[in-house]
């Protein structure tokens, strides 16, 4: 509809008028014409201060950000802009993260769901990934957005670092171990100092022909040109459940209590300093703890917490919270029943995030013994305040699939990359 005789346009509409960019504008007075159809005349229409812009750009969801970018060149280089990267980044910290689905099919997979909740439904938009040089095989990390994929051969190398939403991939460099070895665990976190992203692995490495194995520990900087191995004196925890956790610059592990006896519980990695250390446990948690081989780490709404939990209908974590150093925290525990009703079979039960309105959010395997579809999987979810568990139902999904936790960005390694890194062609 076009603007009464005298009217000017001021307000901002995504899809509305190019002329709302600030391509080659330098202040509030720059203004585009255009044509009224209804009377052919020429409109002034004001721009926006470029400020203004980014605001509202960082405001929307990343999808509507990443259409944005073919309005106008301005608008294309501010998905590139680290400023705007961070702006819109910090803000979707405060929106309930994303879920994204990865298909259990055990080769390559071929697509990705990315999960979201509008007006009380969950719906899905398919990302494909089938077009990745080499293969997509399996998320074992991710950070900012950003994650941390092998090859389908499952192997040490290569990794990956990719970006479902922008479609930006990049493969790391080859370990520089030698020796008969077996990655047991893969961190990727993000040094905020020094701005950077880092990856770090864990291997079980043989000693000797007796088969006598240790643990080393490999880091990389994106942007290096090969891995360097960290001094490493722990045992931990390693597998599907009990991966590393990152939060506010550091990665976790559970410390393995049968090799490592004694108070110090949780292994941490400051990313900045690369320097670790670890973080004792009251002696009532750990005379507490009832299932030692349950017990892993999970970033519940934004707290480190240690989970106690066997996949059963009992569970309960404690959030750690660190009193200004890091050799200080305080332990609050939580537990909880969820009543499943009695027709569903549960094959495993893995809780994932606490979401903002208190929920719980769980991957769950089951069956329901009234049907006849066998085992599949479910988002689940469950309110403590009311008691209250629910099954989400969310069409177009697989049938069976591995849930991630992240926040959607416009963030990439490109920025970071030296020799060491190489970018995937995904044309």
């Amino acid at each position: 509809m076009g603007l009464s005789e005298g009217e000017t346009r001021t307000s901002f509409c995504f899809d509305g008028i190019v002329g709302l960019s600030s391509e080659n504008s330098s202040d509030a007075t720059n203004s585009r014409m255009y044509k009224d159809g209804n009377r052919n005349k020429t409109k002034v229409v004001p721009s926006l201060l470029p400020e203004i812009i980014q605001d509202i750009l960082s405001r929307l969801p990343i999808e509507d950000v990443m259409r944005s970018k073919i309005i106008c060149k301005d608008w294309y280089a501010l998905t590139k802009d680290p400023h705007f990267i961070h702006m819109h980044f910090s803000r979707a910290l405060s929106c309930p993260p994303r879920i994204l689905l990865e298909p259990l099919i055990g080769g390559q997979v071929r697509s990705l769901y990315l999960i979201d909740r509008k007006d009380g439904m969950w719906i899905s938009r398919e990302i494909s990934v089938e077009s990745l040089q080499g293969g997509f095989g399996m998320t074992v990390s991710s950070c900012h957005g950003l994650l941390l994929v092998t090859s389908p051969s499952l192997t040490v190398d290569p990794l990956y670092i990719y970006n479902p939403v922008t479609g930006k991939c990049f493969e790391l460099p080859k370990t520089s171990l030698k020796a008969h070895k077996l990655c047991i665990s893969v961190g990727f976190g993000f040094d905020p100092t020094n701005n950077k992203y880092k990856v770090v692995r864990l291997f079980h490495y043989c000693l000797n022909d007796d088969l006598e194995t240790d643990m080393k520990c490999e880091i990389i900087t994106l942007g290096e040109e090969s891995w360097r191995e960290l001094e490493f004196s722990h045992t931990v925890i390693c597998n599907n459940y009990a991966k590393p956790v990152f939060l506010d610059g550091a990665l976790y592990w559970v410390i393995d209590r049968e090799i490592h006896p004694g108070y110090d519980q949780i292994l941490a990695l400051d990313l900045c300093s690369e320097k670790f250390w670890a973080i004792k446990f009251p002696s009532s948690l750990i005379q507490s703890i009832e299932s030692p081989n349950s017990v892993f780490l999970r970033n519940l709404g934004g707290s480190l917490s240690l989970v106690e939990h066997n996949f059963s209908e009992h569970f309960r974590f404690w959030r750690i919270v660190r009193n200004n150093t890091k050799k200080s925290y305080k332990f609050y525990e939580s537990s909880h029943h969820i009543n499943i009703p009695n027709d569903v079979l549960v094959w495993s039960l893995n809780l994932k995030d606490r979401l903002i309105d208190k929920s719980f959010l769980f991957h769950m395997s089951h069956c329901n013994i009234r049907e006849i579809d066998g085992m599949k999987d479910h988002l689940t979810l469950y309110f403590p305040e009311r008691d209250e568990y629910k099954i989400v139902e969310i069409p177009g999904t697989p049938k069976h699939f591995i849930a991630n936790i992240i926040v959607p960005c416009l963030a990439s390694p490109c920025d970071d990359l030296g020799k060491g890194a190489q970018e995937v062609n995904l044309n």
